[in-house]
């Protein structure tokens, strides 16, 4: 993401400006030897061929004036707002890529991840155009290929667009429904599982973007992804005596009947509520015997 107002400077440019060519930029992976302090606009994207590496062009203009010096007498400006960790800075004008640009609107008044690739991706190179009923928000921007939208723009389009088309499955079912918790998707639990692994071995006083930045690193998506994920998953955690509760009362329904009532009655994302049953399941299986849930 490119908060509002802010120039950025791709692999070329940073190469330009700190003197060295570009050649030797990519080859000597120059970008891993930059500092924390020279912001990095990119989001890790594992589909793509060639990642598209960004970074704001003050900072980098600063570091490449200062580089001799040693860090801690580097003087880089920070950035006066940062949207991706304080959502409380974002602005219309912020520069989303098309998976910033979906989380950015609401979990529950959205297009469905696919419809919304379909609605707004340059398909591929020989691809068939698939016909959409939707067209999605225009685009501001091009940057090596990847487009960006400002997030006002995304913003109105999503309040609107005609809903039903590829919308988010909100028409008429609530929040944890059945039809929604039975669709969940193995790697979302799998993603929850690998955050209570990393909560459970880090130190008590460890901060939480710690964690965050770990799981940035290891699944490719946004800081507030990550935020939103530990949040959930240390909630879900939190409240694990009352999962076995009720699965106490509900040992014999299916277990998707069990998750919808977690999710509905706990407030719990249906992955977290999946996990946390999945694993006070575990644990009585290790501890005593129980009619296994179906």
């Amino acid at each position: 993401m490119i908060p509002a107002g802010r120039k950025y400077v791709t692999t070329e440019g940073a190469a330009k400006i700190l003197g060295v060519a570009f050649s030797s930029f990519q080859s000597r992976r120059q970008w891993e030897k930059l500092p924390v302090s020279v912001k990095s606009f990119s989001r890790v994207d594992p589909e793509a061929k060639r990642p598209l590496r960004i970074w704001d062009e003050e900072q980098m203009q600063a570091y490449a004036n200062q580089r001799e010096l040693p860090l801690d007498q580097q003087d880089i400006p920070v950035l006066p707002l940062d949207p991706q960790n304080n959502p409380a800075d974002e602005r219309d004008g912020d520069l989303l890529d098309w998976v910033e640009a979906w989380e950015s609107m609401p979990a529950d008044n959205r297009p469905d991840k696919d419809a919304w690739a379909d609605y707004v991706k340059k398909p591929a190179a020989g691809s068939a155009v698939k016909k959409v009923r939707t067209k999605g928000p225009e685009w501001k921007t091009e940057i090596n290929g990847v487009r960006y939208w400002e997030r006002g723009t995304v913003r109105t389009w999503n309040e609107d667009r005609p809903k039903g088309h590829g919308a988010a499955r909100t028409g008429g079912r609530k929040t944890g429904s059945l039809n929604q918790v039975a669709a969940i998707r193995k790697d979302a639990v799998e993603r929850v599982a690998r955050t209570a692994e990393l909560l459970a071995a880090a130190p008590t006083d460890t901060p939480a973007a710690v964690v965050v930045r770990r799981l940035v690193e290891e699944f490719g998506f946004t800081t507030r992804t990550g935020e939103r994920l530990v949040k959930d998953t240390q909630m879900g955690l939190a409240e694990r005596d009352k999962v076995a509760a009720v699965q106490q009362e509900l040992w014999d329904e299916p277990r998707e009947r069990v998750v919808k009532v977690l999710a509905e009655g706990l407030g719990l994302p249906p992955a977290v509520a999946a996990y946390v049953l999945d694993d006070v399941l575990a644990q009585q299986a290790q501890g005593r015997p129980r009619a296994k849930q179906k």
